[in-house]
């Protein structure tokens, strides 16, 4: 609705009705109404495929999302849209491009409708083959690799709100599925995603935001995901943002949106360091955390400054400060050296 609210008019919707409501009589019995019903859609989607109106396409895209939201989970096998429509995931990932000059609303109608058919754990392996999951030339890399490019070389945005809203969203729904995050990981997505949080700009926090909680999803779910991540020095990446946004908001007067943006994007990146602490408890490598900024500035900082940090940033430093130390229990005095110990207890 929100999409294509001031693009569609009466005579559009006419149009689109007469292509895909049934004629009020089909001739024969009830019987053979399945059968009917299923010629009719096949021509009408004819009809739909040769129209040169990227509208149309578009609401169609969208009402296949509606239609699959809508679809309980466990009569997945007997959609007719599939029964119907047996490459429909194909046919849907083939508008999903990462060329702005494409039009943005019909891929992000088709990332949503994409988006809709992993609700069903039995479309996985058609989405991923139709998406190329796999492989780091598939769109939803290339669009991935497109947003590098932006924040790296400061080049404006060639994207809508409302495409990365679903681009995102589709992502962070793959990261979270068992069968296909491993996927994403072979791809390259950890190292392209973290390239993207490294350079954001203050504008560009709430994607980076969303993009966290893909790292989030992919570290959660997948031991495999943590070796690529420590290797693309994530791990200092992270911390380093944390540093950045800490020293931001304690040296500047934001406006109430950048400092809501703001808030986010490291409620989200804390929340990413303390998942981290309690899922790999026992991975020596996070040892590192207690020599760089993260306890001795950031987390101290958030602490001691609390009018200046929401109570949820305060909740996440106190956390990862309890959760690191109960993993390493011999770190304790480093943090007592730094006065984080202290800062805690106040």
């Amino acid at each position: 609705k929100n999409s294509f609210r001031d693009h569609i008019n009466y005579g559009i919707l006419e149009v689109l009705s007469g292509s895909v409501l049934p004629p009020k009589h089909l001739p024969g019995n009830d019987v053979n109404l399945v059968t009917r019903f299923a010629v009719f859609h096949s021509e009408r989607l004819e009809k739909l495929k040769s129209t040169k109106s990227r509208e149309i396409v578009g609401v169609r895209l969208m009402a296949i999302f509606v239609i699959m939201m809508l679809q309980p989970i466990m009569v997945s096998e007997d959609i007719t849209l599939f029964v119907m429509n047996p490459s429909i995931a194909i046919e849907v990932a083939g508008y999903i491009s990462s060329v702005p000059e494409v039009d943005m609303k019909v891929v992000t109608s088709a990332m949503l409708a994409v988006r809709s058919f992993l609700r069903f754990d039995s479309r996985a392996g058609e989405v991923s083959a139709a998406l190329h999951l796999s492989s780091p030339h598939g769109p939803l890399l290339a669009i991935l690799r497109r947003l590098r490019e932006v924040v790296e070389e400061k080049l404006e945005m060639p994207y809508e709100r409302f495409f990365l809203v679903a681009y995102i969203d589709l992502l962070i729904r793959i990261a979270a599925s068992h069968e296909l995050q491993g996927n994403l990981v072979s791809a390259g997505i950890i190292t392209e995603t973290l390239a993207v949080i490294e350079r954001v700009n203050p504008s560009q926090h709430r994607v980076a935001e969303k993009l966290v909680i893909v790292l989030e999803n992919l570290l959660n779910k997948s031991a495999a995901a943590l070796d690529p991540f420590l290797t693309a020095d994530g791990l200092s990446i992270i911390v380093r943002k944390i540093e950045e946004l800490v020293k931001g908001r304690i040296n500047s007067v934001s406006t109430y949106q950048t400092k809501s943006d703001s808030q986010g994007f490291l409620c989200s990146l804390l929340r990413l360091i303390e998942r981290l602490l309690v899922t790999y408890s026992t991975d020596d490598r996070l040892r590192n955390l207690v020599e760089g900024t993260l306890f001795s500035y950031s987390l101290r900082s958030i602490m001691t400054q609390r009018d200046t940090f929401s109570s949820e940033e305060l909740a996440h430093a106190l956390v990862i400060t309890a959760s690191f130390v109960h993993n390493e229990p011999t770190a304790l005095t480093i943090l007592q050296e730094q006065q984080v110990t202290q800062a805690l207890l106040e």
